[in-house]
């Protein structure tokens, strides 16, 4: 319940920051150049493929004994990126270009992590050795919840028209993100060994260990 309703606010904080996008790169400016837009996103797109191979290349390892942080990482950090789409039309227009790289650096942070930690949770949860039927499941889920999270934002979106309700919506919105996020990734009880619980259980050994000599 908690994911299907952390995915329906973050599809619907993705459709205000998406609307904030296409208005940074000149959607609606008579001197916006389709050439200019174009250039900016692929520079965006770019900064974003760097972002994402040097953090697989720095944190890689650490994304399977870890995979509750990083996936509750993985969404605040999302929010993050979304909130910098959506101030960006309120600033100089020299400064445009650094928000969206800056954004989508994030984001391609979001990817790695989120998609590194998915196949940690789906091998979790397959306990009869069925990842296949998991992922499909999941997958299909999360389908479903941003499809509704669509339907709904075509219905809301016209009524946020203004800069005030945008980041109010915003808020709300990501608020009830991260504590549906925080509930859902309380629930999960993982079974490998991060090195906070290998610390844990060496220390208890050996304190046990001396209490027996």
């Amino acid at each position: 319940m908690w994911d299907s309703i952390q995915a329906a606010a973050s599809s619907l904080s993705g459709i205000m920051a998406s609307r904030a996008v296409l208005t940074t790169i000149g959607v609606g400016n008579e001197t916006a150049t389709p050439t200019a837009a174009v250039i900016n996103w692929m520079i965006r797109d770019g900064t974003g493929m760097v972002g994402r191979i040097t953090f697989s290349w720095y944190q890689g390892t650490d994304l399977d004994c870890n995979a509750k942080f990083w996936r509750m990482f993985a969404d605040v950090t999302n929010d993050f990126a979304f909130a910098m789409d959506i101030i960006s039309p309120q600033l100089p227009s020299y400064i445009h270009l650094p928000i969206m790289c800056g954004s989508s650096v994030l984001r391609s942070l979001v990817g790695v992590a989120g998609g590194a930690t998915r196949a940690s949770v789906t091998e979790h949860q397959a306990r009869r050795n069925n990842m296949g039927d998991v992922s499909a499941k999941d997958s299909s889920q999360e389908t479903a919840v941003s499809l509704f999270g669509l339907l709904l934002g075509l219905v809301i979106t016209p009524y946020i028209d203004t800069d005030t309700k945008t980041y109010f919506a915003f808020v709300i919105l990501t608020l009830l993100h991260i504590f549906s996020n925080y509930r859902a990734v309380s629930s999960l009880v993982m079974d490998k060994l991060n090195r906070q619980r290998a610390f844990i259980q060496v220390e208890r050994f050996l304190t046990t260990f001396d209490g027996q000599n």
